[in-house]
């Protein structure tokens, strides 16, 4: 059995419209679902884990010990990606996802469920812990699974734009997320702190059962059908991916930079920063957020229909350069304590940053083959998410050393936009080369990004 293949299915030949608009939808409120329950953490973090779980310590370790189960999650997002991916390549990519939904909507729905640190004490902040790893070990086949599916379904012309629907579940979870906790930081600091900041948590169960519905109702992706009734599956998908795309996985890696840890420098540690070091209402910075990420969604769409006019990695290192350009005028505007330019600050930094979200999925895409398509995405996009996880807790350690200056994360997001856009050139050469290998005919690479 030949176990790289290429397909002779054309991507998207088999499904009809009908089921293609399902297949979106449905992996859009999946992805949603997983990200606002991903989301919700952060911000709690954020906001008040330090004195719910960890009140037996001074403000500012208990604020790092909340950022630290933060990333936590991330640490186990690379495990997660190898099992799930693993099993979608196997055994199918709306199998897993089924999975991954209810698993990752359970344990954040129980998160809202947790004794605090002064009702059963250090068991609270470990329950916690375990409660976060399994969210980052369900969200490490979540993503790459939603985008592969639509990827496989959709028709070649129009890949980036309609994937582009999946990577709005981002900005969606991030906007209920946000949302949800800024309606409740409306209540009276006692009632937030013992009640309040529980409800989007609770409410992860109602949107888990939502989500369940919709995704029960998809096809498989025909050209996983196809290959599973040819044999011709990978044995191992992981062994295969770091056998046959290994520098493909590195190029990635610092590709997806910009999406995740930029993405958590101007979100889940601008929240702190701009509520604890320039001790900003919490309302301002929230509302920020909320108009950044509607601004991020709109960005998604524009970029997205410009990687299928102009091609989607020249879109991304444009996309890469400005955010990179942008770092140090983002924290500037946010330093002024101004209103107005606060949220002009955040606003544009969560569009630059997030605004090639919506392309890097087919980029990645074409990096892999059909047989470890899967496994490849999810293993690129969460060991940088692994990176991007400990973020805020570079952030706030950062700001310490520099006592309370910005200069030394601006500078961090330079890096991170610089690495991003080197990434992606990295990426370009390496599938070149081997695309133009007199054996690439036969290791599928059906999804080229023009």
């Amino acid at each position: 059995m030949n176990a790289v293949n290429k397909s002779d299915l054309e991507v998207g030949e088999q499904a009809s419209p009908g089921m293609i608009r399902r297949v979106i939808a449905s992996s859009t409120a999946g992805t949603a679902l997983e990200w606002f329950d991903y989301f919700a953490y952060g911000t709690a973090a954020a906001l008040v884990f330090n004195e719910v779980f960890f009140s037996n310590m001074p403000p500012a370790l208990g604020t790092l010990a909340a950022f630290l189960t933060f990333a936590a999650g991330f640490m186990a997002r690379p495990l997660g990606a190898i099992f799930f991916g693993h099993l979608g390549d196997k055994r199918g990519r709306r199998f897993t996802l089924i999975i991954t939904m209810t698993v990752m909507g359970g344990s954040t729905g129980l998160i809202g469920l947790l004794p605090t640190y002064d009702l059963i004490g250090v068991a609270a902040p470990l329950l916690l812990l375990l409660l976060r790893l399994v969210q980052g070990f369900c969200l490490g086949g979540e993503w790459g699974g939603a985008t592969t599916l639509v990827l496989e379904h959709a028709p070649a012309d129009r890949r980036t734009r309609y994937q582009m629907f999946v990577q709005q579940g981002a900005p969606l979870g991030t906007l209920l997320s946000t949302g949800l906790f800024n309606l409740f930081g409306l209540l009276s600091d006692e009632a937030f702190l013992a009640w309040g900041w529980r409800i989007p948590f609770l409410l992860s169960f109602v949107l888990l059962a939502i989500g369940l519905y919709m995704r029960l109702g998809i096809a498989e992706s025909p050209l996983f059908e196809k290959a599973a009734r040819a044999d011709r599956l990978a044995k191992l998908p992981f062994a295969t991916l770091l056998k046959t795309s290994w520098g493909r996985v590195i190029a990635g890696f610092f590709m997806v930079q910009l999406s995740v840890s930029g993405f958590y420098v101007v979100t889940t540690f601008m929240t702190n920063y701009g509520t604890e070091t320039l001790e900003m209402p919490r309302s301002l910075v929230l509302n920020a957020i909320l108009v950044g990420t509607v601004v991020e969604m709109v960005m998604i769409m524009i970029y997205s229909w410009a990687g299928d006019r102009f091609g989607a990695p020249r879109v991304f290192m444009v996309a890469a350069f400005l955010a990179a350009a942008c770092a140090f005028p983002v924290f500037a505007l946010v330093d002024t304590r101004q209103p107005a330019l606060v949220v002009l600050g955040i606003v544009i930094g969560i569009g630059l940053v997030t605004s090639p979200f919506g392309i890097v999925g087919v980029i990645l895409g074409s990096f892999y083959t059909d047989a470890t398509r899967y496994s490849g995405l999810a293993v690129t996009y969460n060991i940088g998410g692994l990176v991007g996880g400990f973020m805020p807790a570079v952030g706030v350690a950062m700001i310490g050393a520099s006592g309370g200056s910005s200069w030394g994360i601006a500078l961090l997001l330079t890096i991170i936009g610089v690495s991003s856009l080197t990434g992606c050139i990295v990426g370009q050469q390496l599938l070149r080369r081997a695309a133009s290998h007199e054996s690439a005919a036969e290791e599928g690479y059906t999804l080229a990004a023009s």
